[in-house]
């Protein structure tokens, strides 16, 4: 078998803090293979942002890699010169933000951002070679009269159409691999599922590797191949996506689907997780989620879990010392 095109070894990063350092990642290892889409889940501050943040060498002071390494493509990221990283940004690692309205500048059109793009990492394409390439790009993610959109400005587009073009900015190298963090968060119901869909498609088309992080189940539902499930800077639970929402075996996996509305199930009881998320700053002693945990025992207060797989289920993994 082929190395992974991603892996991630015991991950960690920190923020200073005046009450000391707060572990944002505590540990995270995973892997991810070519033409896949893993799906990062969890609650507001749980880490998962800042796992791509790091892979993308975009954590700042206060916050520092503390530990671990990031191999993409058998190289290691951690501790690369930016000039090296920089290099890599766009061309073989790109990133699709949140809020379109922050990531487009808004004094340059959208030929002009996706243009830059090409002078930067293909320098020696022709002007126009370059404006046919960006037409092409806004056609492939579905923007209408292409010609014509590429000389209009950020603020004349939809925001359904200005996650089009980020996503557009995203492929214009054909990446190796995407990192979309919370994409459709900022979008209608309506738009948010066909941004899924055309990043789905594309992804299929080309078969670039995603990380799709989402506080959204429904989201990593629709469409992920595999999930890793986040809490306070850990991994607690991954696999097949299908076989961890059809079968959760942590606690907290349970409990953020017992905690989601379903319009298949529209008498069932939405239960929400009791207690609130720990601080990393003095996160609790062994489980990080046993405080909030009905069903936790002494072995969870002694020592944190470790991430292990399933024995009838060898690509399912769980943290928990009840699930063993």
């Amino acid at each position: 078998m082929s190395a992974p095109l991603l892996e991630i070894d015991d991950l960690r990063v920190d923020y200073a803090s005046p009450r000391g350092p707060v572990r944002a990642v505590a540990g995270v290892s995973l892997s991810l293979e070519r033409n896949r889409i893993l799906g990062l889940v969890g609650e507001s501050g749980c880490g998962k942002s800042t796992v791509g943040q790091a892979l993308m060498g975009l954590v700042q002071a206060p916050g520092r890699i503390a530990g671990g390494d990031i191999r993409f493509e058998g190289r290691s990221l951690v501790g690369l010169p930016e000039r090296d990283m920089r290099r890599l940004r766009g061309d073989r690692i790109a990133m699709v933000f949140q809020d379109p309205t922050a990531t487009l500048n808004p004094v340059l059109t959208i030929g002009e951002q996706i243009a830059e793009l090409f002078r930067w990492h293909r320098p020696k394409l022709a002007r126009r070679e370059v404006e046919r390439w960006v037409v092409a790009l806004l056609e492939r993610v579905g923007i209408a009269e292409a010609e014509r959109r590429r000389r209009a400005y950020p603020h004349e587009l939809s925001g359904g159409m200005r996650q089009r073009i980020v996503i557009a900015c995203a492929l214009a190298l054909d990446p190796a691999l995407i990192v979309a963090d919370e994409p459709t968060t900022a979008l209608d119901v309506t738009v948010q599922a066909q941004i899924l869909e055309l990043m789905r498609g594309l992804q299929a088309e080309h078969g670039t590797a995603v990380i799709l992080i989402s506080h959204d189940l429904g989201v990593i539902a629709e469409t992920c191949d595999d999930v890793a499930v986040m809490y306070a800077g850990r991994i607690v639970e991954s696999g097949p996506t299908a076989e961890v929402l059809a079968r959760p075996r942590h606690p907290y996996t349970a409990g953020l689907i017992a905690s989601r509305p379903s319009i298949d199930a529209p008498g069932r009881v939405v239960r929400p997780i009791p207690g609130t998320v720990p601080d990393l700053a003095r996160p609790p002693v062994g489980c990080p989620f046993h405080p909030r945990c009905g069903q936790a025992v002494a072995a969870c207060r002694d020592a944190v879990p470790a991430l292990q797989p399933i024995p009838e289920e060898p690509r399912h993994a769980v943290a928990c010392p009840r699930a063993a």
